[in-house]
């Protein structure tokens, strides 16, 4: 933090000067803000009505669904990257198949809706945990 004040040698506000005129670092703060966001409001409400409806499900069920969860809030890295380029990736399983029946006309996993897609995964069994 405080070699952030220092510019050419000498205490300044030059760096801040720099990002804060910067289109291109303003638009990656932008996105990240609307990713967090949204990420988190679609998690939080998806894994708040999975929740509500576990309560009312028999003690096994909601067993199983907790150790599904518990599993699969690790499996992230890597592993979750390779399986979502290879089911929602331009040619994955998924995405070709939703074309070919219409109901996407193009899904682009490397985009906004697509990071969106996998930090959403990504939170909703944290959330339920």
């Amino acid at each position: 933090v405080i070699n952030s004040f220092i510019y050419d040698g000498e205490w300044s506000l030059d760096n801040y000067h720099e990002v804060l005129n910067s289109k291109f670092m303003l638009q990656g703060f932008s996105n990240s803000i609307w990713l967090a966001s949204w990420s988190s409001i679609l998690g939080l409400l998806i894994a708040s009505l999975l929740v509500s409806s576990l309560r009312h499900l028999d003690n096994k069920i909601r067993n199983g669904v907790i150790a599904f969860t518990n599993m699969s809030s690790n499996f992230s890295g890597v592993p979750l990257a390779f399986a979502f380029i290879i089911i929602l990736g331009v040619n994955g399983a998924f995405t070709l198949l939703l074309k070919k029946y219409g109901l996407i006309d193009d899904f682009n996993l490397y985009g906004k809706w697509g990071l969106l897609t996998i930090y959403v995964y990504f939170q909703i069994p944290l959330a339920v945990l």
